[in-house]
């Protein structure tokens, strides 16, 4: 998905730009809301299967359900949450043998394109890149975990923009969506999700003219990410959504005496 599909779906979750739409103080409410669950599930503290009740979280936040079902309308859009008829919400949880055939598309996809299409990547698409790395690095450095994902996901997204083809960028798109899923709920904690080094092989062998082995650490790279998420983190029993999610507990309004 484009940069500016990918903004337009997620204003649209959030109800901006749209007729009828929430207004901006509460669809900032409703980030913070997607952004706190979002995080949660990426540094493993909600784990795979996880009811998120609507009323729960409401008060857990200390928002309306409305400002909730937004943001997990947006959570279900990054396939992170499953929306179930009379269920209500779940973290999703996908199957190791999906998460190899995901991986298994992306080599084949990423690496076929990469290795016709790198004489068409410009030197201000490489520059791009190394800049799209640098910022990897600082996410990793200041301990950002969703920040270090969502740059990992954007730099195969540049490179896919840089080769031109619009159509491989909303497929990649998606499956990059679908492989934060698998990332977030099966990475081993301590390994570096970013994986900085290997982006900035990649592109050192493209800067260098060497596509075959630019291809090669490409496909090496995905790989290795499909191989860590082979592993399956133990089930854990029920939990205190306030608690994971770091939130005080909401104090009920004060009546104001004069106008009872």
């Amino acid at each position: 998905m484009t940069r500016t599909r990918t903004a337009a779906a997620r204003s649209g979750a959030l109800g901006l730009g749209v007729q009828g739409a929430s207004p901006p103080h509460e669809t900032g409410r409703a980030e913070t809301v997607y952004r706190d669950i979002h995080l949660a599930i990426v540094e493993h503290r909600l784990s795979p299967g996880t009811r998120l009740p609507e009323a729960h979280l409401a008060h857990v936040f200390g928002v309306s359900r409305t400002l909730v079902r937004q943001a997990l309308q947006h959570l279900a859009h990054d396939h992170l949450v499953v929306l179930e008829p009379n269920r209500g919400a779940r973290i999703a949880e996908p199957s190791i043998d999906e998460v190899r055939q995901l991986y298994e598309v992306r080599r084949l996809i990423e690496c076929n394109m990469l290795a016709e299409g790198a004489s068409r990547i410009t030197r201000a698409r490489l520059a791009a890149l190394r800049r799209k790395v640098a910022s990897e690095a600082q996410a990793n450095a200041r301990g950002d975990t969703l920040a270090s994902m969502q740059l990992a996901g954007a730099f195969h997204l540049d490179l896919a923009e840089a080769l031109g083809n619009r159509i491989l960028v909303d497929i990649l798109g998606e499956l990059i969506a679908r492989g934060n899923v698998a990332i977030a709920l099966y990475e081993q904690r301590g390994r570096d999700i970013c994986r900085c080094d290997e982006h900035r092989q990649i592109v050192r062998l493209l800067v260098a003219g060497e596509t075959a082995a630019a291809v090669s650490a490409l496909r090496r790279h995905l790989l290795e990410i499909g191989e860590s998420l082979t592993a399956a983190r133990p089930p854990r029993g029920p939990v205190n959504l306030r608690e994971v999610l770091g939130r005080a507990p909401v104090k009920p309004a004060r009546k104001d005496r004069r106008a009872s």
